[in-house]
């Protein structure tokens, strides 16, 4: 879906920043109908080069066709003259590396679990010729 900022905001309050990265911020939202939390992702078109560019709209091409349960949700996304925003499902479990050292025992259990639930992500991925780089916990 292709919108204007001003759509996203009567659809979406933006509560807070809660990441970064080249050339976007990532916020957490909320949808007002719904009150379904969300991360907005905005990317600004000056901070991109032509391959980033390509990049962002291979992104959004490949959230549009996932769908598994551990695989983000693109939900919808808006793009203006000068921003793209890629709405989608907030993840708040954060990255494996902090869950597993938070823990002051973890059992092989626990490991093969966290290795299965990867490995069939990764498989569904690449069964669809993706690959991925920023894997993180729900």
């Amino acid at each position: 879906m292709t919108d204007t900022a001003n759509s996203l905001l009567e659809k979406y309050i933006i509560l807070k920043k809660i990441g970064e990265g080249g050339y976007s911020k990532v916020f957490h939202a909320q949808c007002k109908k719904t009150k379904q939390d969300v991360a907005i992702k905005i990317i600004e078109r000056r901070n991109l080069d032509s391959e980033e560019s390509m990049y962002v709209q291979n992104e959004i091409q490949i959230l549009s066709e996932l769908d598994h349960p551990n695989v983000v949700k693109m939900i919808e996304f808006f793009e203006t003259k000068d921003q793209i925003f890629i709405v989608m499902e907030l993840m708040k479990g954060g990255e494996l590396f902090d869950r597993i050292i938070e823990k002051e025992q973890f059992t092989e259990d626990e490991a093969a679990e966290i290795i299965r639930v990867i490995a069939d992500t990764i498989r569904y991925c690449h069964s669809l010729g993706i690959s991925h780089r920023d894997l993180k916990v729900k």
